[in-house]
């Protein structure tokens, strides 16, 4: 939050480069804004690539709970926060 917040996506921003970075102040429960992935992957519309990284991911995914008692949760908030990013843009021409 606050002045911490800033100066981390600076610093991320400058390791990235040339990449662009979108950096979005999140608000409400992390539990409401996984909602909508936790719908996809419930359908079936959730689709992993081969990874070592898939039992890091979906330990946390498993273990994460609604009622604010999840102690990690950095995996979730940011796969729900992306999902939810590009859930909510347009497609333009060429860029999709």
């Amino acid at each position: 939050p606050g002045q911490a917040g800033k100066s981390q996506i600076a610093y991320l921003t400058n390791l990235l480069k040339p990449y662009r970075v979108v950096a979005e102040r999140e608000t409400g429960k992390k539990a409401t804004r996984a909602q909508p992935l936790a719908a996809k992957v419930e359908h079936g519309y959730v689709y992993l690539t081969p990874g070592e990284w898939h039992d890091k991911l979906l330990n946390e995914f498993e273990n994460f709970s609604y009622d604010e008692s999840h102690r990690h949760d950095d995996i979730v908030d940011a796969t729900s926060g992306a999902f939810n990013y590009l859930s909510a843009r347009k497609p333009k021409a060429g860029i999709w």
